[in-house]
């Protein structure tokens, strides 16, 4: 418990602690083919949350690589209580309907399902930095534990991924 203390303060040193150990909140997003994401949904699990704009959504692609791999490196049961979630700020959209057919194209680049926060209020209530790549972590009780916005750079890297293994270790 002290190592994932002191681990988790030295994150805190470079992530947005605007919402840092508060409970995250309700939130709700629909993929392109009309499948439906909320908190709820994820009750157990840890989110790897990345929210970007169409103009940002290649911004982190080293952290992205780096926390896929660390990801497809781990045992089924790590796997099993972490989700991947990427979304895509679509509030305002003129053309929803290609809008769509593009979340569907990101999915398939991705190998996993992109979401569209179709209202912003998902960036809202999380406080997204506007027109940026958007980093969040939230544990399996809901708590956030890291916010970010902006590129983060490989020190940073190394520092989430050992976040990530300690909360996905922790209480097994």
């Amino acid at each position: 418990m002290i190592c994932l203390l002191g681990l988790t303060l030295a994150v805190f040193s470079f992530a947005d602690n605007t919402m840092v150990e508060e409970p995250a909140p309700f939130f709700h997003v629909k993929s392109g083919d009309d499948q439906e994401l909320s908190l709820k949904d994820l009750n157990g699990k840890m989110i790897v949350l990345f929210y970007e704009t169409k103009e940002t959504k290649d911004k982190n692609r080293g952290l992205k690589d780096a926390l896929n791999k660390f990801y497809d490196d781990q045992p089924s049961d790590i796997k099993a209580r972490i989700v991947r979630l990427a979304v895509i700020n679509c509030e305002g959209v003129i053309f929803a309907g290609a809008w769509k057919s593009a979340l569907v194209e990101n999915s398939k680049k991705e190998g996993m399902v992109v979401y569209g926060d179709w209202t912003g209020e998902m960036a809202r209530a999380y406080q997204m930095k506007a027109h940026d790549s958007n980093v969040v972590i939230i544990d399996d009780k809901r708590i956030i534990r890291y916010h970010a916005s902006g590129h983060i750079d490989d020190d940073k890297i190394f520092a989430i991924k050992d976040l990530l293994k300690s909360l996905a270790t922790n209480d097994k």
